[in-house]
């Protein structure tokens, strides 16, 4: 919703809606969805899991929301964005532990 006498507009809530209907119903709002994981898919079968801003909030139009999106196809996503409760944990995956060194004959 616009208020014309501040020219802000609302955050829609885009948690739950299909990647394609989430970023309408954010252009709708006059703001931007960007996808911030690799989950989203071109048809729009994904599914926003979180967003940020939260609903409800006052942005600007031309302003963007972070969606994250999963896949149900492609199985459960271990990618669930920011943190809310500000422990500073949240999502993501684990990176890979990288190559191991083993000690050679004769090394000190």
């Amino acid at each position: 919703m616009a208020d014309s006498l501040t020219d802000t507009t609302t955050v829609p809530e885009l948690v739950g809606l299909a990647a394609a209907d989430a970023h309408d119903a954010a252009l709708d709002a006059r703001l931007l969805a960007i996808p911030q994981n690799a989950r989203h898919t071109g048809a729009g079968r994904s599914i926003i899991t979180n967003q940020r801003p939260k609903a409800g909030a006052a942005a600007t139009p031309g302003d963007t929301i972070m969606i994250w999106v999963d896949d149900p196809a492609a199985g459960p996503s271990t990618e669930e964005g920011p943190d809310d409760d500000g422990s500073g944990g949240g999502g993501g995956s684990r990176l890979p532990d990288g190559p191991k060194t083993t000690p050679t004959a004769g090394a000190k």
